[in-house]
């Protein structure tokens, strides 16, 4: 849920329903709390194990992405600040496990901040999303489930599929040339990284709040040989736009803008089509 108050577990005034992201997330979650040793002269062994500033990080694999739910959480993390669902806002996440009691426990966290991820597609497969790295504060953990918060019954829609984009559903546009290119492709991962900053404050042993810096993007193809023409595109230096499409129908769109290619590579196998492989390095990324 995203927190109206910030690095505060969000507690609805009514029963809400939490925001649903995936069927068949893959979550791990890690806690550290900077240990640091302390030495006193004249031992060789530490006197003191020190807890520096805690950080507890949420790690999220989406196997098969959903058109609504899936690239909305994406979109947290990918769309620039000012808009709906981006970056900025923060929100509380609540892991539910079954232990060796039989009981339900509740992981909960606050603070939460998408800092990056991977999108991708491969041949006649389905979209996926993986290495989503969530940096956060640490709530509570316990049998007391989170107050006014309704979990959803996950959703029968069926996952972003290869198919659903189209043929044809990549645009590599030399903006120097004016020209676009549609190249055949086999596979696709799109990385991005906002590189959240935790803010510190003395006297706390957790960060006091977070701030997106300098986003990073990089688009990684591998091609169906046809031609050299993006190759061409790469040895003059052009600037380039990648536009790709996810779903033709409502659209969903990820647009790389900016930047240039490089580097290139190829590679053959006997009795297999010749693949390249090149990367876009972007300037600016939107999901809409």
């Amino acid at each position: 849920m995203e927190e109206a108050t910030r690095n505060t577990f969000q507690v609805p005034g009514a029963p809400t329903a939490a925001t649903f992201v995936a069927q068949t997330p893959q979550v791990a979650f890690r806690d550290d709390l900077g240990l640091a040793l302390n030495y006193v002269t004249g031992t060789v062994d530490a006197a003191h194990v020190l807890d520096t500033l805690e950080t507890p990080i949420v790690t999220m694999d989406i196997p098969n992405l959903l058109p609504t739910e899936g690239i909305n959480f994406l979109k947290r993390s990918i769309n620039l600040e000012g808009g709906v669902g981006t970056i900025e806002k923060l929100f509380s996440a609540c892991i539910r496990q079954t232990l060796g009691t039989g009981n339900m426990h509740y992981l909960k966290l606050k603070g939460l901040m998408i800092g990056g991820g991977i999108l991708g597609l491969a041949g006649a497969g389905n979209w996926w999303a993986r290495n989503l790295q969530m940096l956060g504060l640490f709530d509570s953990f316990g049998e007391i489930a989170p107050t006014n918060w309704t979990f959803i019954t996950p959703p029968t829609t069926k996952p972003l599929m290869s198919n659903d984009a189209g043929a044809n559903h990549v645009t590599v546009r030399d903006v120097d040339a004016g020209v676009n290119y549609t190249p055949s492709i086999q596979a696709l991962a799109v990385a991005w990284n906002r590189n959240p900053y935790p803010i510190i404050e003395t006297g706390l042993n957790a960060w006091a709040d977070q701030v997106p810096l300098e986003r990073g993007v990089q688009v990684r193809y591998v091609l169906n040989r046809k031609d050299h023409a993006l190759f061409d595109v790469l040895r003059l230096r052009h600037e380039v736009n990648s536009t790709i499409v996810i779903k033709a129908s409502p659209p969903i769109t990820l647009t790389v803008t900016g930047g240039k290619l490089s580097p290139v590579t190829w590679s053959s196998d006997l009795g297999k089509p010749l693949e390249e492989g090149l990367v876009h390095v972007g300037k600016s990324i939107a999901l809409a």
